[in-house]
């Protein structure tokens, strides 16, 4: 560093830390990503301009020039992009970290519009105009305020080199700059050279990860001489950049991921392989995976940990191989292993599902959310993730016996196998149904009603557990479907043992005699003859905390 000071090259040291991960068009690995992104000051929501607002957009996987068709029933609208995005940010814990001197009290967002060549004046106008309920948002950036702009259009077909697309660049991170919202860290300069020297170390190597011994040679080369002085600089660079560090997991300890994009590239191609045509198979693995383990795959979840071998050959080698995978994506609870050893089960790889049962109606589904309120209105959300973390966190459960319902295509019965829905059974005789709507997650129980507190906890639990995974607030709530308002919800209240609705009505569905909502809360609700509950038996014994409001 103070040699490019002496030969003047100091300008060209950046001292901000930007990073970008795109999805490929996946909205299952779109689940993921919250895992290895940390905290921003500013995120920036891209959408296609040539796609209206509340369009519903189809989903492909890209690939090596090649497009594939995304079979989903979630189809995401530009306009629920934006609200889950900024939903999502909202639920996420503030980043405590040392050397912050200056925070902003909350993410920011630019919305970021593609395409632009494409839309005329008028069009991209009534956009705008679409989009004025997030102009009095502070947490949306107004591209152009004065001219009520939300959107900044951006030209994407400027050729690659050319001095148009430089300047089109320069002015988006000249107006980006210009906000002025960032995180300010005052960081020691050893800290500042160390992971500016890991980069360049692994970009020598050719390689997106160090070895621990390699990493001990460069801290000390800048006089990080004790081991515990180099484990907490690369604990901190774990917490504010992209680098991965995993000291407690034994056989990670070793390893430090200086870029993660190739990890996530291997999920991407394992997901991949379940959307792409055989015929093409060969651009995601080589050789490609049998018909057995891709039908293995994409119909049950399941795989072994030889699927890896073909899929991460460009990144494994003698350090880190699929063994060392493995350990990361269970670390991660992205995977769970089942059944026989060296059976691994990834929810993401399933299909979603083509339609749902009619809910139950002597025990009413219970709803599991985060409330947001903006303003004057409320609405439910769920952090990005949230989903297939909870699944994988009931099936690692210890003290009650979690497993998967009989496969769907050979019973009689209605079960789910999809990405965004799950049946289970617990203890062998409860069979839960978990549902992901994308605002709430929804819990179904057939039947077995003295069992609602038992399974509501274990559930709960699970949430807890995936919330500390994804670093978001723990203040979900309990809610219903009102009777009497399909858009409004009736949300449980734990002060008076009450619900209170969303939207303005006088229903409240703990009251009466109406159990197939109070077997939910009979531990809370008191009332003459309520049943106490008779749940199988269970090593779990706790005392349920209030569940808090956010921003309560």
């Amino acid at each position: 560093m103070l040699q490019a000071f002496k030969e003047g090259k100091s300008k060209k040291l950046s001292t901000n830390w930007v990073y970008f991960i795109d999805s490929g068009g996946q909205p299952a690995y779109r689940e993921l990503l919250p895992l290895f992104t940390r905290a921003a000051a500013l995120n920036i929501i891209t959408i296609d301009l040539t796609k209206g607002l509340d369009e519903k957009c189809k989903f492909q996987y890209r690939i090596s020039q090649n497009t594939s068709p995304i079979n989903t029933n979630r189809q995401y609208t530009n306009r629920d992009m934006i609200c889950s995005t900024i939903s999502s940010g909202a639920m996420l814990s503030p980043v405590k970290f040392p050397y912050v001197t200056g925070m902003p009290d909350h993410p920011h967002y630019l919305i970021l519009g593609t395409r632009k060549e494409l839309v005329d004046e008028k069009n991209l106008k009534e956009m705008n105009e679409s989009l004025k309920e997030y102009k009095a948002n502070n947490k949306v950036i107004s591209y152009n305020e004065d001219e009520g702009s939300i959107i900044f259009p951006v030209n994407t077909l400027l050729p690659a080199g050319s001095k148009e697309r430089e300047e089109a660049s320069i002015q988006l991170c000249t107006t980006i700059s210009n906000f002025g919202v960032a995180m300010t860290i005052q960081l020691p300069i050893q800290l500042f050279a160390f992971e500016i020297a890991l980069q360049l170390k692994a970009e020598k190597k050719k390689r997106s990860f160090l070895t621990k011994e390699e990493v001990t040679e460069i801290g000390t080369s800048l006089q990080l001489d004790k081991e515990s002085d180099i484990n907490e600089a690369l604990q901190y660079l774990h917490n504010v950049t992209i680098i991965l560090y995993y000291r407690e997991v034994d056989i990670l300890k070793d390893l430090i991921f200086v870029d993660p994009k190739p990890i996530l590239d291997v999920l991407s191609r394992l997901i991949a392989i379940t959307y792409v045509n055989h015929d093409k198979l060969q651009q995601i693995a080589n050789p490609p995976p049998s018909i057995d383990e891709r039908k293995t795959l994409k119909n049950f979840g399941y795989f072994k940990v030889d699927i890896f071998k073909n899929i991460g050959k460009q990144i494994f080698n003698k350090n880190f191989n699929s063994s060392h995978m493995i350990a990361l994506l269970k670390h991660l609870h992205i995977i769970a292993e089942v059944g026989e050893e060296g059976n691994y089960f990834f929810p993401c790889a399933l299909p979603s599902y083509d339609k749902l049962c009619d809910s139950p109606t002597e025990i009413q589904p219970l709803f599991i959310a985060w409330e947001i309120k903006n303003g004057s209105t409320t609405t439910l959300a769920i952090p990005q993730g949230l989903f297939p973390l909870t699944i994988v966190h009931l099936l690692e459960q210890k003290d009650d016996k979690v497993d998967f319902c009989p496969d769907p295509a050979d019973n009689k019965m209605e079960y789910y196998r999809c990405h965004n829905a799950m049946s289970l059974r617990v203890h062998q005789k409860i069979y839960i149904h978990i549902i992901n709507h994308y605002t709430h997650i929804e819990i179904r129980l057939d039947k077995c009603k003295k069992s609602c507190l038992q399974i509501r906890d274990l559930v709960k639990e699970a949430i807890e557990s995936s919330c500390k995974d994804l670093n978001c607030k723990d203040d979900h709530i309990f809610a219903f479907k009102c009777p009497e308002n399909e858009k409004c919800y009736c949300i449980f209240q734990e002060d008076d043992k009450s619900t209170r609705c969303t939207l303005p009505s006088q229903c409240d569905v703990l009251q009466g005699d109406d159990d197939s909502y109070r077997c939910w809360f009979i531990d809370k609700l008191s009332s003459p003859g309520a049943e106490t509950s008779e749940s199988p038996p269970s090593k779990r014994s706790r005392t349920v905390q209030p569940t808090g409001l956010l921003g309560e």
